[in-house]
């Protein structure tokens, strides 16, 4: 019976901060997702690292909303298509 592996979301935040290699599509996608949830739209990139501040986003994921094309996003969807170009 193979044992399911323990997934630590903190300890996978801190590894990216400590060892800073970059965000990957995957990870930058979904946890871009997950602190801009609520958020309303339209919203410029500003906006959108405002929110993500105050929900107390990590360092990688403000850094990839600062890497954002600065224009205007009409939704999640949107920010999620740029955001994934940006890690590519």
């Amino acid at each position: 019976m193979a044992m399911e592996r323990y997934h630590d979301p903190e300890a996978e935040e801190a590894d990216v901060k400590r060892h800073d290699p970059g965000v990957t599509t995957q990870w930058g996608a979904s946890h871009l997702a997950e602190y801009l949830e609520g958020v309303p739209f339209p919203q410029e990139r500003h906006g959108l690292w405002h929110y993500a501040s105050q929900r107390g986003a990590p360092e990688a994921v403000l850094r990839l909303i600062r890497e954002l094309p600065d224009t205007r996003y009409d939704n999640l969807r949107q920010v999620l298509r740029k955001a994934t170009r940006v890690t590519d």
